[in-house]
């Protein structure tokens, strides 16, 4: 569904003239489909093109998915090496997922501020989230704040250093 969506869209984009409107991203994600299947305006058989833009959109959400997962780790094992009975020696090993994260990124060239963000927002989300949960339990939303803003502040501070 997601394949046809894709080219319907690339199609689209064709029809009212808008690929220089596009931002970069979209750009090249434009490009990738249009490498994949070329412009037509008459009839064809959709189905050898459909599993390539299948297969290509299945490749993306791969990537994107082990790197969530990567960032997310990150998170656990930072959250597993500094409450108060944690494994310290824990912490030296925690950055090596989320670092190879952004070493993945940045030697493929999609290496973004945003992408930097949100890959440590997650980790430090999830490191701060059992930190705040005892707190959780007395007040809800002092503590909910306090974890999302704190998780935001250090993951501004890693985008920044790396």
């Amino acid at each position: 569904m997601l394949a046809i969506e894709a080219i319907t869209i690339a199609q689209a984009i064709d029809i009212l003239g808008y690929q220089d409107k596009l931002s970069s991203t979209t750009q090249k994600w434009y490009q990738e489909i249009r490498q994949i299947i070329p412009f037509f305006k008459e009839d064809i058989t959709p189905y050898p093109y459909l599993e390539k833009v299948k297969a290509f959109l299945k490749e993306q959400l791969v990537k994107t998915m082990k790197h969530l997962f990567l960032a997310l780790l990150t998170g656990i094992l930072l959250a597993l090496a500094w409450p108060t009975y944690g494994i310290s020696l824990l912490v030296f090993v925690a950055w090596v997922p989320l670092l190879w994260v952004e070493y993945q990124l940045r030697s493929t060239g999609k290496a973004s501020k945003g992408k930097s963000i949100s890959r440590s927002y997650l980790s430090f989300f999830g490191m701060e989230h059992p930190h705040h949960m005892v707190d959780m339990e007395l007040h809800c939303s002092g503590p909910l704040f306090a974890f999302w803003s704190i998780a935001l502040l250090m993951s501004l501070v890693f985008s920044l250093i790396i």
